[in-house]
């Protein structure tokens, strides 16, 4: 009995356009291919990805950097939510559909104004695992989101280096901690509804300074 790996390479050549490597196998109407694994019918880029990855994408989708559906080049494959993979497909024209952007799209998870404090958090140093937790979506989500894979529409505030990294007029040393980037943050959550004893936790300071920095007693030169 042939093996998961022999069966898919029987299907596989390599000369694709691109650096493509083109399935040529049974294939959807789109043209995606596919090939039975356990008993179950997987697309053939899908079983590339845990070929090569040593890994199941689970709830993820499997895209293509390259457009092509018939390829299952490793290097030409990404992961991404299935938000990902509306956005790509409107990014690439192939919705039949008016394409809607961000927020505007039915299954969006976030709003414009989440996306521009996620990639200021992450400019300020926040993980995106840390993201992913704050947000409730997941860290290749908040991966695309930081390198405008998605979202790329939605404008940043650019935050220099004096001013993540600077305390001038920030205040007290309780305040330290904090940074402009941070502050701004703060001030939008506390607008948006968040506590304040829960921006003390989440920024590691006390309520007190948060109170200052709300209320502009503290880091006033920062709008």
């Amino acid at each position: 009995m042939h093996t998961i790996e022999e069966r898919f390479w029987d299907k596989v050549a390599l000369c694709g356009r691109g650096g493509c490597w083109e399935w040529v196998g049974a294939t959807t109407s789109a043209g995606y291919g596919h090939i039975w694994v356990q008993g179950r019918l997987e697309y053939s880029h899908r079983v590339s990805w845990m070929l090569f990855n040593h890994e199941d994408p689970g709830a993820l989708c499997v895209l293509h950097h390259c457009d092509n559906p018939p390829c299952v080049n490793p290097s030409h494959l990404f992961l991404g939510t299935h938000q990902d993979n509306s956005d790509d497909c409107c990014f690439k024209g192939r919705n039949k559909v008016p394409c809607l952007k961000g927020e505007d799209h039915p299954s969006a998870q976030l709003t414009e104004e989440d996306v521009r404090i996620c990639r200021m958090l992450y400019m300020d140093g926040w993980k995106q695992i840390e993201l992913a937790a704050l947000f409730g979506v997941s860290q290749p989500h908040i991966s695309s989101i930081v390198t405008r894979k998605t979202w790329g529409h939605v404008q940043t505030r650019d935050c220099s280096a004096k001013g993540r990294h600077s305390n001038q007029n920030g205040g007290n040393n309780s305040s330290a901690k904090m940074t402009e980037t941070k502050v701004r943050i703060a001030r939008m959550f506390y607008k948006n509804g968040f506590s304040q004893r829960e921006l003390a936790a989440l920024f590691g300071v006390s309520q007190p300074t948060i109170s200052d920095i709300v209320r502009k007693k503290l880091w006033n030169h920062v709008h």
